[in-house]
């Protein structure tokens, strides 16, 4: 058995959602959720790319006020070494991301960190935005803002849109 996450400063997954969860299942499979992906993908059939999972960011402590590098980055299959010189040819959508929020979504409590429109630049974040950490605010992370949502809302966004690894390093609390 393994040992239990640290209770600050640590991230744990709990995957396969669809095999233990009962909500998990009716929230993919939902129709307006549905609807609002085929409309966007353009595409009546749909996949998952990896069964749903759930990521569990831990309060920081440690981290506070600490900048740690954390992995500006697009989604699959927008991944480095897949397109030639990191960037996609055309405007064709290959995939969307798919987050329920068990808790709200807000500044204060590490939602998930985005720069918005990135999804149109067709490339992979730049060096840049992965060296010295996240300030948001300061160049070159003055276009990055956090998704806000309310528990129990689900939030869609294209798999080419420039988001972290992590965010909750950057909230104090």
């Amino acid at each position: 058995m393994n040992p239990a996450p640290p209770a600050f400063d640590d991230r744990f997954g709990v995957p396969h959602g669809i095999a233990w969860s009962e909500d998990v299942c009716n929230a993919v499979t939902h129709p307006a959720a549905l609807w609002v992906l085929r409309a966007y993908l353009g595409a009546s059939n749909i996949r998952f790319c990896h069964q749903p999972a759930m990521t569990v960011l831990r309060p920081a402590k440690d981290l506070i006020g600490q900048f740690p590098e954390e992995g500006w980055h697009a989604d699959y299959p927008y991944h480095p070494d897949v397109y030639p010189d990191d960037r996609w040819q055309d405007d064709a959508v290959y995939g969307v991301q798919f987050n329920l929020c068990v808790d709200a979504f807000r500044p204060e409590n590490g939602a998930t960190q985005y720069v918005p429109d990135s999804h149109l630049r067709r490339r992979w974040p730049p060096r840049a935005l992965n060296e010295g950490g996240t300030r948001i605010g300061t160049a070159p992370h003055d276009q990055v803002i956090q998704m806000q949502a309310p528990a129990g809302a689900a939030l869609i966004y294209d798999s080419r849109t420039w988001h972290p690894r992590l965010s909750r390093a950057e909230c104090e609390w």
